[in-house]
């Protein structure tokens, strides 16, 4: 059965010098949300391109949503529970910050008033401040007043250190200002997904703030009010996107016309996860939205999935050859972005599927060869929808699988269980292959009722990258697109 692939690990791919443009097979948008959404993924820089391609889980983060509690007015939607921090597991201090202030009361106790990190001791002590709970500020005071100078290379501990050294000496580092402006000013868009320099950029803002520089924030302004950019930080990890609120606060406190941040008040919050280019599959469902003269960067994004196609041959082709669904992946994706060269990578078999197992792999290799099977299969499951539509799907088109076919629509349409936008795709491609008439409102309408302020999300309101791939190849497959038959 197929499964989305949750992959944890952080994507970040450089992509230098990409002039060759791909004969890639045009995939239409059908949604400007989702077009926003895919277009975010994409900083451009002097020095390359950074791409990052993710999506979210369904559960959510409550240092996340504390954020966005603290940080953002009139919110569209809301969340189920008060602010809490009982099942934050990772970055529970940070959490712990957001929530003393939205209930107005510390929540630490005496032994987590310390801190050896400056980063940490800013936030505690700017928290305790904004509450009034003094007795616990004192404390904090007292246990870091002493805590050893960080180095310069050590530049986040080292701002945060200046900070702290203005609120308990007034010191003011006359040979820092120009670097605190510069940090500020020449900030780009490219830095919305990193790690450090969201961090950095917030420390110099409230250095500004605290020494009372003459900083320019125009340029500023205009990146975090960019609604793509915007996107960007709803995706981010839980940290940065905590990061990325407070820049927008202490922004908000030197700007007299605030910064609204609309796509995250209309969109509900969860925590992220990254598509790795080591997946084959990946690489195949990117492969049938990315090449897209809708988004802006489509070039870009094609030769990425090229370029990753090359590198994955080399370090995994012999693999491919002795999978028919792997080959199968690899012919669709090449064809899609327009690769060449793959005919000694994909599996030879000999002619026939009869006999191949397991079931996925006789499924594709039916799909491989653009043949059907004469033989009648036996559903083992006859509650797993799944399989049904897969066995109809490599069967011969005659009037019992028809028939077949027909019994299903009703189950199909209303199916909302794992996997049914896959089932949904499969059996759209059975209703045109066997020459069913059917409403194509019916289709539509299930699409629409998951679109969302990022494209389209699952019923619990997390956006959803693979679900709108497969939405958007419906809807292509509806509108006659004879090249989105390929695509399971």
């Amino acid at each position: 059965m197929l499964k989305r692939l949750l992959v944890n690990c952080f994507l970040i791919l450089l992509i230098t010098g990409c002039s060759h443009s791909p004969e890639y097979i045009n995939r239409t948008i059908h949604n400007e949300n989702f077009i926003n959404t895919l277009d975010s993924y994409l900083f451009s820089d002097s020095g390359g391109s950074v791409i990052e391609i993710n999506s979210q889980f369904e559960e959510q983060s409550h240092l996340m949503v504390n954020a966005v509690l603290q940080h953002v007015s009139e919110i569209d939607f809301l969340y189920d529970n008060e602010p809490t921090c009982e099942q934050q597991e990772s970055n529970l201090f940070y959490c712990k910050i957001l929530l003393s202030k939205l209930i107005n009361q510390s929540v630490f106790e005496n032994n987590e008033l310390q801190s050896s990190s400056f980063f940490d001791i800013y936030f505690l002590y700017d928290a305790l401040e904004e509450i009034g709970a003094m007795d616990d500020l004192q404390m904090l005071i007292n246990n870091v007043r002493d805590n050893p100078v960080p180095s310069k290379n050590e530049t986040i501990e080292y701002y945060y250190y200046l900070i702290m050294d203005f609120i308990f000496n007034g010191t003011i580092h006359d040979n820092m200002k120009t670097d605190i402006i510069s940090i500020i000013e020449d900030y780009h868009n490219s830095y919305i997904v990193d790690y450090d320099e969201p961090i950095i950029l917030h420390a110099a803002l409230v250095l500004s703030r605290l020494y009372e520089l003459d900083v320019d924030l125009s340029s500023l302004k205009e990146i975090y009010s960019d609604s793509i950019n915007q996107i960007s930080i709803l995706l981010r990890d839980e940290m940065t996107f905590f990061v990325h609120l407070e820049v927008v606060s202490e922004m908000n406190k030197q700007l007299n016309e605030k910064i609204e941040l609309d796509i995250i008040r209309k969109q509900p919050v969860y925590q992220t996860y990254y598509y790795s280019l080591d997946s084959l599959r990946n690489l195949y469902l990117l492969s049938n939205i990315f090449p897209s003269d809708d988004l802006k960067d489509h070039e870009i994004y094609t030769n990425l999935i090229q370029h990753r196609l090359s590198s994955f041959l080399e370090e995994q082709g012999s693999e491919i050859k002795e999978s028919y669904q792997a080959s199968y992946f690899l012919q669709q994706a090449s064809l899609n972005v327009g690769f060449k060269g793959i005919d000694d990578y994909l599996i030879a078999g000999d002619g026939t599927c009869d006999n191949v197992s397991p079931l996925v792999e006789q499924y594709y290799c039916y799909k491989l060869s653009d043949k059907y099977s004469g033989n009648q299969f036996e559903i083992v499951n006859e509650n797993d929808l799944f399989e049904k539509v897969t066995i109809l799907d490599m069967s011969e088109i005659n009037d019992a699988n028809m028939q077949e076919v027909i019994k299903l629509y009703d189950e199909v349409l209303s199916f909302t269980g794992e996997n049914f936008y896959v089932i949904l795709n499969t059996y759209l491609n059975l209703l045109i292959a066997h020459g069913i008439e059917f409403d194509q409102n019916d289709f539509m309408n299930k699409i629409s009722s998951y679109e969302c302020e990022l494209g389209y999300c699952s019923e619990t309101g997390n956006y959803d990258l693979e679900m709108g791939i497969y939405f958007n190849n419906i809807l292509n497959l509806l509108k006659g697109d004879m090249d989105a038959k390929g695509f399971r």
